[in-house]
């Protein structure tokens, strides 16, 4: 298929101005039985509809015509518009569940959009059900610096040490970078940014002065001496080898900048 072979977009629901006469809402459960001749979601147009009149067949209602192409070609109006399709818990138990793989936009927060990670997944992902991940953040693992002062939901702050959590608590993230940053057993490591490795890591917005790692400098210190010529002659020029500067510096290599906070995905 091309890019270019794109069927027009529908831009009105077929029937969407016929009167209350000329079209019906279709049923889901068989009419067989209920209203003879009369077309649902289950049968389509029941067999009674394909008998001769001669034989005791009803003839297919234009109604019902018009609420099926309605029914249809309005959901492909909303795809057209380029429109998302909300998590619908009454839908969700119709069908038994929401397959693996199906995204479906909150219905809560607009933007959001939650991927279903298991078949037949008839959990709430508003109401942090299993079996949802968000569809479009980054994987677990991932670290970010992050501008604000509280961290979003679905994200830990990086701490600057060795810190362990549960296993089970933050499977994702386990299961993503397993015991590199340290832990055992039902405890796993964290990472960390240590500050002295961070360009900018403090109070969020504060300004941080640049700093040094503490160090000292070695050099050859010269110094004279009279030569050995009767106490009379030229000066001689000594040096000390490897004479040691004062330490200056602090305990990390920090650049200068505005506090940021740094976070993990889990």
């Amino acid at each position: 298929m091309l890019s270019s072979s794109i069927p027009s977009k529908i831009q009105l629901p077929f029937a969407a101005n016929a009167g209350g006469g000329f079209i019906r809402t279709i049923p889901v459960p068989s009419q067989i039985g209920i209203v003879n001749g009369e077309a649902s979601w289950s049968d389509g147009f029941p067999p009674l509809t394909f008998s001769p009149d001669s034989a005791g067949g009803i003839n297919p209602d234009g109604r019902d015509m018009n609420g099926i192409l309605n029914a249809v070609s309005s959901l492909l109006w909303w795809y057209s518009a380029g429109a998302p399709i909300s998590y619908d818990s009454t839908f969700q138990t119709a069908i038994g569940g929401y397959p693996q793989g199906a995204i479906v936009q909150s219905a809560v927060t607009s933007g959001v959009f939650w991927l279903s990670t298991a078949d037949n997944n008839v959990t709430n992902p508003d109401a942090g059900g299993a079996g949802w991940t968000n569809a479009y953040s980054p994987p677990a693992g991932v670290v970010l610096p992050f501008a604000g002062g509280t961290i979003p939901t679905g994200y830990l702050a990086v701490p600057t040490g060795a810190t362990l959590v549960s296993t089970t608590a933050y499977a994702n993230l386990y299961n993503a970078i397993g015991y590199a940053w340290g832990g055992s057993g039902a405890s796993f490591g964290l990472p960390y940014l240590a500050s002295g490795y961070v360009p900018v890591q403090g109070s969020v917005g504060a300004l941080t002065h640049g700093a040094l790692l503490a160090h000292t400098h070695l050099y050859d210190k010269p110094y004279y001496s009279p030569s050995a010529a009767g106490g009379g002659g030229n000066a001689v020029q000594n040096l000390y080898p490897n004479v040691a500067t004062g330490s200056t510096g602090g305990s990390d290599n920090l650049a200068a900048g505005r506090g940021h906070q740094f976070i993990v995905k889990f």
